[in-house]
């Protein structure tokens, strides 16, 4: 590598024998109109102090010299941004002079080769996608350029500048050509071709330029292009990069990237990692730069079915359908099982039925999962990012792969992920569907009753009882059973737009006639008989809940049971804990999770329902809006067992904010003697004033009965066994 002494940059590019190619692999000219006022400021500084203004380096290799011309082409590794702009200014300077003897010298002198053949006949090389307006610009072609481009916005800038420099301050051309040579650079060689050099890519990494970063999407085209060498930069860039490009997108080649390595790997790659992880496992997966450029390029098309699913309608349009649901349901974390699965059919490894099939395994799961809350968030995007994808790829029977992940997500093994129909029903029954899916769900459950697959959209789903409610049109309802049931799946329904506005917060009576009318038969067999209610809303919740455990499958019978995984070092005691507790044959499953030192025991549905208040929910005062399960959180400190109870899920109203605080201040008030004990409540609704009073009784039996029952079944078993 040879770097020269600071030297103005005017001299550097007028010689006129060279030309200079920014690769194909280089990302556009992205330059703002800041980073182009900058620049003429510093020009007209160095008119008006005569003082040089270092402006960076430049960063290029000689890739070759034509032997009859003379011309070398230099490849700018780094530099490119600011080159173009000063060749953008120095053609706004000439187009804004006068005399046409200076035109035609400046043309001469910076902007091109007159005397060489067409290949070098402009001195600078854009890239492809900004060349021809660029030429036009050093042409002078101004009819034929495209003004929407960043390339002719900076360039009309620069003409506007200097226009203003000529008339408010007198300026001349010779003096911003003076200004513009004040600008020093220090170009660097990096003599590529001699021995024990730098690789560019090795360059071009360690570079800060001026302008924006280098995404991972630059870095990743830089490297490949310039690993399959200079001679096929141009093919693969045009038929496979750009490909990529109107595939992905650009904003999205970067999360492209990184999906596609989870793909390959089945390891849950970080944003912001991908040039680092694709570099490191470059080498294990492709057998060089073009298979990696080849195979991003295959899979390009897959992950574009993801994001357009309409670009397979008409070929597939149920698969095109079923990407819209995972779409609705938000599954970016699926995106590498979706493309494993959309090349399979693709390519005739799968039918496109069976990868149908799949993909209403994953949707079943997953929508079951998240609105019941069995798993939390980040469990359930573990499994979308890698564990369907690796039961996928190691699918070892003869089952379709449709019903070998179900069976597996059925009976995952470390406990179970898989919502009952008895869950899935009450969470269905009482979920929030106006904040998340609501389109999608009142589609699914539309196309299932009368397969009318007429479009919904979110505008068009209405509030039977309003959001906003008076009394004398809505009798009867408190604010409490207003706010717990008015977004829940029985008082919401299609309606056409026009009656949709119409009805806004008006009466029942007034709104039956539209919902008589509905395009959508969903909403046509609303109960309009006998008025509308919380009871009515409950009726058809629990009517529309029947309807979802056919629409959205249920889990597989167990068979397998839940497994003990843990770290080495502390199995031994781990095993020795469940054997001793599984000794007292209570009512519960087992299970033992990779977290801190801890041992997780979690209650079968049947002992978790004898905790559960017994209250009639109809005439109940409160009611526990999540307590799906209770959780024994246990270590082995000098035979002692700390144990936690915990309730569900967070709380999302006013009501379970109110509920949370009521068992706190209980719990706080009234603390359990034993220091190893702790509750944690979370998720508790109450509907009316009384409710503390019922919450306090429940949380004072759990603590003073069920748990020190437990307690002391648990001690007298491993007293004297564990150390």
């Amino acid at each position: 590598m040879k770097a020269t002494q600071p030297d103005s940059i005017t001299k550097f590019i007028k010689s006129n024998e060279l030309t200079f190619e920014i690769p194909v692999y280089q990302r556009n000219y992205d330059w703002d109109i800041e980073n182009c006022e900058k620049l003429f400021e510093d020009v007209l500084e160095g008119i008006r102090s005569k003082r040089k203004h270092y402006f960076g380096n430049i960063v290029y290799y000689e890739a070759g010299r034509d032997p009859f011309s003379g011309f070398t082409r230099y490849i700018l590794i780094d530099g490119q941004q600011r080159i173009t702009s000063v060749m953008l200014l120095l053609a706004a300077v000439r187009d804004e002079e006068e005399d046409e003897s200076n035109k035609a010298r400046l043309t001469s002198t910076y902007l091109t080769n007159e005397k060489a053949d067409e290949n070098f006949r402009v001195k600078l090389k854009q890239v492809e996608t900004d060349r021809n307006v660029y030429e036009a610009i050093v042409e002078g072609r101004m009819e034929a350029i495209n003004k929407s481009s960043t390339i002719y916005r900076n360039y009309n800038k620069f003409r506007n500048l200097v226009k203003s420099a000529k008339t408010g301050h007198d300026y001349t051309s010779t003096d911003l050509l003076e200004g513009i040579n004040y600008l020093d650079i220090i170009a660097i060689d990096l003599e590529s071709e001699k021995e024990g050099s730098e690789s560019p890519q090795v360059i071009f990494e360690s570079i800060n330029a001026t302008g924006k970063a280098l995404s991972a999407a630059d870095l990743l085209r830089n490297f490949l292009l310039l690993e399959v060498g200079t001679d096929k930069q141009e093919e693969y860039y045009k038929n496979y990069w750009l490909v990529i490009e109107k595939n992905v997108g650009n904003d999205n080649i970067s999360d492209f990237i990184r999906r596609y390595l989870t793909l390959e790997t089945n390891e849950d790659i970080k944003r912001d990692t991908e040039y680092k992880e694709f570099k490191n496992s470059y080498k294990e997966y492709f057998t060089d730069a073009e298979d990696a450029i080849k195979k991003l390029t295959h899979y390009s098309k897959y992950y574009h079915w993801i994001k357009r699913p309409e670009a397979v309608s008409k070929e597939h349009p149920k698969t095109s359908l079923l990407l819209q649901d995972l779409d609705d349901l938000r599954m970016i974390p699926a995106t590498p099982t979706i493309m494993w699965l959309l090349e399979k059919a693709d390519t005739a490894q799968m039918s496109f039925d069976e990868v149908n099939d799949v993909f209403d395994v994953i949707a079943s799961w997953s929508f079951r999962a998240r609105i019941t809350n069995i798993i939390n968030t980040g469990e359930i995007g573990n499994i979308l990012t890698t564990k369907i994808l690796e039961f996928l790829k190691n699918k070892d029977n003869e089952d379709s792969y449709a019903d070998y992940l179900w069976f597996e997500l059925s009976n995952y093994r470390l406990h179970d992920i898989y919502p009952s129909d008895d869950m899935f029903r009450d969470a269905f029954t009482r979920y929030d569907f106006y904040k998340n899916y609501r389109r999608y769900v009142q589609q699914k459950l539309s196309s299932s009753i009368s397969r009318d697959q007429t479009e919904i959209v979110l505008e068009s789903i209405e509030h039977i009882m309003p959001q906003s409610i008076k009394p004398d049109k809505w009798p009867g309802i408190s604010a409490g059973e207003h706010v717990e049931w008015v977004n829940t799946i029985g008082n919401l329904t299609p309606l056409n737009m026009p009656d949709n506005l119409d009805n806004s917060n008006h009466s029942f009576a007034d709104k039956v006639a539209n919902i008589k009318n509905s395009d959508w038969q969903i909403t046509r067999e609303v109960d309009t008989e006998n008025g509308w209610n919380i009871e009515s809303i409950q009726k058809r919740g629990n009517n529309l809940a029947e309807k979802a455990v056919s629409v959205w499958r249920s889990p597989k019978q167990r068979t397998r049971d839940i497994e003990l995984a843990r770290r080495v070092g502390n199995m031994e005691r781990a095993k020795k804990y469940i054997e001793l507790i599984n000794e007292l044959e209570l009512p519960f499953i087992q299970i033992d999770e990779e977290h801190s030192n801890n041992t997780y025991v979690r209650l079968t549905t049947d002992y978790m329902t004898s905790l559960i208040p017994s209250i009639d929910r109809d005439k109940g005062p409160w009611r526990s809006g999540s307590a799906y399960y209770y959780e024994f959180q246990s270590e082995s400190t000098s035979n002692r067992v700390r144990i936690s109870l915990s309730f569900g899920a967070d709380a999302v109203s006013e009501e379970q904010t109110a509920g949370q605080k009521a068992v706190m201040d209980f719990v706080n008030k009234y603390p359990p003697k034993k220091d190893w004990l702790y509750f944690r409540p979370i998720g508790w609704t109450l509907n009316h004033e009384d409710g503390e009073e019922t919450l306090r009784d429940e949380v004072y039996r759990v603590l003073s009965e069920v748990i020190p029952r437990f307690e002391q079944e648990l001690d007298d078993a491993v007293k004297g066994h564990v150390g």
